[in-house]
């Protein structure tokens, strides 16, 4: 290719990656320039949005879906069991591990569950 001489910007853009940027680069009367150009990969970001309260209908809906003995109460056999439950049908893969999009299929109010453990 053959150019005037003078200062050049060069940038590189392909899908995936993030852009490579040279904003100045000089060239004189009868040079040949060289730029090796590194891409790094693009990181991407993804938002999860969670709501800051919880109905009390939906916290009276999970209680009637997990008080399998229906005493008004979840013991810690219940609650398991029913998070195991969840979990194996998330797992679309059936591969013992949940991804995001599978977490997004679930139906559960996740801010409530937010300060468990804490």
């Amino acid at each position: 290719m053959n150019l005037k001489p003078g200062n050049y910007a060069l940038s590189a853009e392909a899908e995936g990656f993030a852009e490579f940027k040279v904003p100045s680069a000089e060239l004189t009367a009868r040079q040949a320039l060289r730029i090796d150009v590194t891409m790094g990969v693009k990181t991407q970001v993804q938002t999860v949005e969670v709501a800051s309260t919880v109905m009390m209908v939906e916290v009276k809906e999970l209680l009637m879906l997990m008080d399998t003995d229906k005493n008004g109460k979840i013991s810690k056999q219940e609650w398991m069991a029913f998070m195991e439950a969840e979990f194996d049908r998330l797992d679309k893969a059936k591969n013992g591990q949940l991804d995001v999009l599978e977490l997004t299929q679930s139906k559960l109010p996740v801010s409530h569950f937010l300060t468990v453990g804490k």
